[in-house]
């Protein structure tokens, strides 16, 4: 919520220069001033006003850039407008003003963008990373209206080391119920016996005793 204002904001401003400066068929580089510079870029149908429209391209920069995760921002149509190191990480052919396709192979993610793009409401959805890295992303899509016009903001979060940690988490009590159902099962049976048939048999009870003790120590280990 506190980056929606300021997002907001930058969209409107985008908006009020495209309707002042647009001219058909115009195309501008620019690079922003701030600490990183944008990679260049084309702007279509800008002629004028270059510096303003840096200025605010700035303002994206800076925005994405305090994100800890991936982030792009991208246009109704889905044309990259910004995106910080971290998304160019995940998706090296990201580009200024290119298509979202171009910098993700993931259906998944292109489909919810078209659907919040579409007037949906903000989406999030689980996506897979095709090997060698192989991370698992949790992607949320969500709308930033700027008047007549509309911004996405995509941002990501890795959820492959927690997905890890409970992978181990499961295998490890998958093993531990499996090594302490032996020595728990050989546990119960001599109790069983030596409550039953061994109850005055001093020499079996004695020799029970010492493999129920081994057993339980068997489990203490397991437990440690």
């Amino acid at each position: 919520d506190k980056f929606a204002a300021p997002v907001t904001g930058w969209a409107a401003g985008v908006t009020n220069l495209t309707h002042a400066s647009r001219q058909q068929g115009a195309c501008q580089t620019f690079r922003t001033t701030g600490s990183r510079p944008l990679q260049a870029g084309c702007l279509p149908d800008y002629q004028f006003m270059t510096e303003p429209i840096a200025a605010i391209a700035s303002m994206l920069q800076s925005f994405v850039d305090a994100l800890a995760g991936p982030a792009i921002v991208t246009g109704k149509d889905l044309r990259v407008l910004g995106f910080n190191a971290a998304a160019l990480e995940i998706a090296p052919n990201l580009r200024l003003t290119g298509g979202l396709a171009l910098g993700f192979r993931a259906p998944e993610i292109l489909q919810a963008a078209r659907d919040v793009a579409s007037g949906a409401a903000a989406e999030q959805i689980i996506w897979n990373e095709s090997p060698p890295a192989a991370r698992m992303f949790d992607v949320r899509i969500a709308p930033l209206p700027a008047g007549e016009d509309l911004r996405l903001l995509l941002t990501m979060r890795d959820m492959s080391e927690s997905r890890r940690v409970e992978r181990m988490r499961a295998d490890f009590i998958a093993n531990a119920s499996h090594e302490l159902r032996t020595p728990l099962a050989s546990m119960l049976g001599f109790i069983e016996t030596l409550e039953g048939p061994a109850r005055n048999d001093e020499k079996a009870r004695t020799r029970f005793l010492g493999v129920m003790a081994e057993q339980g120590k068997r489990m203490a280990r397991l437990i440690d």
